[in-house]
């Protein structure tokens, strides 16, 4: 994971889940195993915030062809 992402909608960076994870890191697993295990995880991870930037070099244009998508999850 790549520091220079940027946050979900919950604000949490890579920064922080990082430092997390080097000091709570068998709550983290656990925490990942029980979602593996049962194949279902909770719905607020399932949510992402969408956003559409245009190409480079394709400022001003209305054709959808010159965006791409961007997906915005919570880590």
């Amino acid at each position: 994971m790549g520091n220079k992402k940027a946050p979900g909608e919950d604000g949490i960076t890579r920064e922080i889940f990082k430092s997390l994870v080097g000091i709570l890191p068998r709550y983290i697993i656990a925490i990942y195993n029980g979602c593996l295990r049962r194949v279902t995880f909770p719905s607020r991870w399932k949510k992402t915030m969408i956003l559409s930037l245009t190409k480079p070099g394709n400022d001003g244009s209305d054709d959808v062809s010159k965006f791409r998508p961007i997906s915005l999850l919570d880590i």
